[in-house]
């Protein structure tokens, strides 16, 4: 069998059903407007017999109010974008095909990764996988939390996208796209109701719909936001060091900031959660290219430099008071984040081949 369903019988006829190979994108309001359109299509696979997945990814409470017959698998996307891909893409495997899934928003990945980049990396490095396992999967993405860029990469992958619309306490769905399927009326918004979804084809129906939707601004890049986030953090301690909450507030921005840009895992990452300074790693992240980590040996040399900065006086060595404060030269690097790499492995089809490799190694 081919063909499946969306639990929604007037959603079905508009977009002719779902075919099995489909990853299905809501972009939508809330989190309860995708459970809306995700509980009868669980219902009906459930119904029907098929296997039923979902994956989490451990920052909310499950989507599904049933678990009853569906398979729960909890991804930590805090380990890295590398470790966290290739643990799903083991489970997807293991699972084998044929599964029917419903997944975590996407959105949810921002909080782990703060780059909007890899939410789309780790979406077009997923997608194609659950096609060729004959697989159905449902993804919610937020509206407003993600760039122009990130949302057309995921139109440009996924087999269906749906733009969900909750107002005056009705749902719309309007089909941006669906592969290789098409009708008079497909792309027009409908109205659900009832299990039905009604049509809206009247110029003066669907003027009356949009009007009502708030003008889309595109929201600032999630990387600019922890940037900035942490800049005001630094600023306002600066400004009043004794103010309630202002250490908290520096500490959380630098434990943020280490995570991104250098991992939570090994020597190296305790020494420079040890030695690196909000300021620093500030100064490292005004001159990156990209997002993600940066290398090992650039990190080395900031950290050196961090400690000898640091490092008391040392009348051995001809060293008074300050120390090496003020005797280094300035520098100038940049810095490329890893994410580039990996963009680059994932736009040309390559993902899983260097994942094989490293595996390999």
């Amino acid at each position: 069998m081919t063909r499946a369903s969306t639990g929604i019988p007037g959603l079905d006829d508009t977009i002719d059903g779902l075919r099995i190979g489909d990853n299905v994108v809501w972009q939508v309001d809330s989190v309860a407007d995708f459970q809306a359109v995700a509980a009868p299509f669980v219902a009906r696979a459930r119904a029907d017999g098929r296997r039923l997945v979902y994956l989490s990814f451990g920052v909310r409470p499950p989507l599904l109010e049933d678990l009853d017959d569906v398979e729960v698998h909890v991804l930590d996307p805090s380990v890295g974008f590398e470790r966290f891909a290739i643990a799903t893409h083991e489970l997807l495997a293991a699972i084998g095909p044929l599964g029917f899934y419903v997944v975590d928003p996407l959105t949810d990945l921002h909080r782990a990764w703060h780059s909007d980049l890899m939410v789309l990396n780790f979406f077009k490095a997923t997608c194609p996988y659950l096609f060729e396992l004959d697989t159905i999967a449902y993804f919610p993405l937020l509206r407003n939390r993600h760039s122009y860029a990130t949302v057309a990469g995921i139109r440009e992958t996924t087999q269906v996208l749906l733009d969900l619309h909750r107002i005056d306490d009705a749902l719309y769905v309007h089909p941006l796209k669906v592969w290789q399927r098409h009708s008079p009326t497909m792309f027009f918004p409908h109205r659900l109701a009832g299990g039905q979804a009604l049509s809206i084809t009247s110029s003066a129906a669907t003027t009356q719909l949009f009007s009502s939707l708030a003008r889309r601004v595109e929201p600032p890049d999630v990387w600019q936001r922890t940037v900035e986030d942490a800049w005001n953090a630094l600023d306002s301690d600066a400004a009043d060091p004794d103010a309630a909450g202002s250490d908290a507030a520096r500490e959380a921005a630098r434990q943020t900031l280490l995570g991104v840009l250098v991992g939570g895992r090994g020597r190296m990452a305790e020494l420079c959660r040890r030695e690196l300074r909000l300021v620093d790693l500030l100064a490292v992240a005004s001159r990156l290219i990209g997002t993600g980590r940066i290398g090992g040996k650039a990190l080395g040399g900031l950290l050196a430099r961090a400690i000898l900065e640091q490092a008391g006086p040392d009348p051995a060595s001809g060293l008074g008071p300050g120390g090496f404060a003020g005797r280094l030269e300035p520098h100038d690097s940049f810095f490329i984040g890893s994410d580039v790499f990996v963009g680059f492995l994932v736009a040309n089809g390559w993902w899983r081949d260097w994942t094989a490799h490293r595996q390999d190694d």
